[in-house]
């Protein structure tokens, strides 16, 4: 009589032994892909960003090109500059990039608003005067000055606040909360670059307490670029 009963070792179904090393060892492969994954997809983001602030740094040059003059910050993330009536003055120095007066995209790959920073002196309808001294300080983490302190030939600055969308290396407990009603943080808010004091900022490479992207537009590089265009020394 034969049995039903298949003993057939090529039959057996997984120990709950074999099923777990199974599962541990599944769990290290997919880790393993999915990091480098991860870290792909943060490092695209960031040369976008990059590749952003780049394009917004040919339009403010352009601008100045045919104004004379910097385009204000915005302060209501409407895409326009926010000027005094008189045009001397610009209603806040420190706040977003004008993206729909420049016709560039207003926020990084995180889909932050882009931070834009310039002084009164170089966004006067009159036009720049090359001969003030700048107090826009750039330095690194460990305060390694990268512009001058004096005079740091700083006309304006571009940033992305990163990933995290503060700045950094601000503790995030030490922010303010409050937003817009459209979410977008105030200039005097969270997203604010400054190092010590509001004429200072960082620009550093990404390590784990600092994601932001900064770049700067000097008096010399306006000066040059002025010069191809004629327009430096003009009457």
């Amino acid at each position: 009589m034969f049995s039903l009963r298949n003993s057939s070792p090529c039959q057996r179904g997984f120990t709950l032994l074999e099923l777990a090393i199974f599962i541990v060892a599944l769990s290290f492969l997919l880790s393993g892909v999915l990091m480098p994954l991860t870290v792909q997809i943060q490092q695209q983001r960031i040369r976008e960003t990059q590749n952003r602030l780049e394009t917004i740094q040919e339009a403010l040059i352009g601008f100045v090109l045919i104004n004379g003059y910097f385009p204000c910050p915005d302060t209501d993330f409407n895409g326009m500059e926010n000027r005094s009536s008189t045009g001397l003055t610009c209603t806040k120095i420190e706040g977003y990039i004008p993206y729909a007066q420049l016709g560039v995209e207003g926020k990084d790959a995180w889909n932050n608003p882009i931070r834009f920073r310039t002084r009164n002196r170089y966004a006067q309808n009159s036009g720049i005067d090359f001969s003030s001294p700048s107090d826009l300080v750039i330095r690194r983490l460990n305060n390694e000055q990268l512009t001058n302190t004096t005079d740091s030939n700083v006309l304006a600055i571009i940033y992305s606040c990163g990933k995290n969308g503060r700045p950094d290396p601000t503790p995030e407990s030490d922010l303010e909360k409050t937003n817009d009603a459209d979410g977008i943080t105030e200039a005097s808010m969270t997203c604010k670059n400054n190092g010590n004091n509001e004429e200072n900022y960082i620009a550093d490479s990404f390590n784990t307490e600092f994601d932001d992207i900064v770049i700067w537009i000097s008096k010399e590089t306006m000066i040059y670029r002025l010069t191809q265009a004629g327009k430096y020394g003009a009457k």
